[in-house]
This record gives C-alpha cells, sequence and structure tokens, in this order.
C-alpha cells in the first residue's frame, strides 16, 4: 500500500485551492486537473524509484546483551546495511516484545548508497520473565521525491 507523506498531502491541498478559485476564474479547473494528473504521475514514479528492501536493498543485524534487568536501562545496537546503488530513506515500525515495551513509534532512518549506518537505542524491561517473540520491524521505503511511503509487499517491482 502506498501512504502519502505530509509533502504529497500539502501539494493537494494546494491544488484543492485551485478548484475553488475556479469559482471565479474559468481557466483554475483546467490548470488543477493537469496539476492532479502530474501529482499522481510524480507519485508513481516515487513509488517506483523509492529503493527495494531485502536482498539487494537494505538489511539490518540486531545486537543485544543476552538478558536485561528490569528498570534499569540497556541499549540495543542495530545496524543497517545498503547494498543498491542508491541510498535509501525508511520510516521504522519496531515491534518488541511486550517484555520490553511493545510497539514503538515511528523513526526514520537514511542510510547511503552501499553503505551502513548503526544506531543505539535504549530499552528498559518492564516486567521480569522470558519473551518467546523476538521482535520485529515495519519498514516503509520512501521515495526520493519523499511523496509517499512504499509497503514492501505492494512494491511494484513485485509485481
Amino acid at each position: 500500500m502506498t501512504l502519502l507523506t505530509r509533502r504529497a498531502l500539502w501539494a493537494g491541498a494546494a491544488l484543492a485551492v485551485l478548484g475553488l478559485l475556479g469559482v471565479w476564474v474559468p481557466w483554475a479547473l483546467d490548470v488543477m486537473l493537469v496539476a492532479d494528473v502530474a501529482l499522481l504521475a510524480a507519485v508513481w514514479l516515487d513509488a517506483r524509484r523509492a529503493s527495494p528492501l531485502g536482498e539487494g536493498g537494505i538489511s539490518v543485524t540486531r545486537e543485544a546483551p543476552p538478558a536485561f534487568s528490569v528498570g534499569r536501562p540497556g541499549e540495543v545496537s542495530y545496524r543497517w546495511r545498503n547494498a543498491a546503488r542508491r541510498g535509501v530513506r525508511v520510516r521504522l515500525r519496531e515491534v518488541r516484545p511486550a517484555l520490553l515495551g511493545g510497539t514503538q513509534p515511528p523513526r526514520a532512518l537514511a542510510v547511503g548508497p552501499r553503505g551502513e549506518t548503526s544506531e543505539t537505542l535504549p530499552v528498559v524491561p518492564v516486567r521480569r520473565g522470558r519473551e518467546q517473540a523476538a521482535g520485529a520491524f515495519v519498514v516503509d521505503t520512501i521515495g526520493p521525491l519523499g511523496l509517499e511511503y512504499l509497503d514492501p509487499k505492494d512494491d511494484p517491482r513485485n509485481t
């Protein structure tokens, strides 16, 4: 699924103003329709140019200590690698085990072409025990124009 960014929504809102101007200025509606088609084409192109995930794209490795102490901060490190020839920007939503805080707020990350970056995040366990689930990421790539987030399962290159 393609999710529009604030940039695309603001562009659409600006085009809607042209529609309102069409009440008084006859050519404004024609300009709005042409601009709408251009915006749709730009969103489609942005989705096509978004960097791939997985093989040949971005991958992640997690490094964490074998155990954490309840109420004491610990750290989890992530190393992100980009094998693609162009840089990648992503929006991450991390789903940690409930013991480590559950779903985390979204965060942005950028990795250069054929590069890597690391990040270290604090983790504070909320209770004692063992967790069976290892956690997961929901990673949406952001196209080069910044008009959309692309869910990897809806990547147009996969069709």
